[in-house]
């Protein structure tokens, strides 16, 4: 049986590489990264985290 849609993958990383958008959204993923770190090592409590990570998002 062979396919009915052969999915061609989309290279958007070289295009879109270092846009503005991509920036910013490293810079949310290192922020939420921290807040997980602060959680793990007791520095903020998880719903404070949570709370945080939404005004992030």
């Amino acid at each position: 049986m062979t396919p009915t849609c052969m999915a061609k993958p989309l290279n958007l990383e070289s295009k879109f590489n270092d846009t503005e958008y991509n920036m910013q959204l490293r810079d949310m993923i290192v922020e939420i990264n921290k807040l997980y770190d602060d959680v793990e090592h007791g520095r903020i409590t998880q719903e404070a985290a949570n709370e945080k990570r939404w005004h992030l998002l």
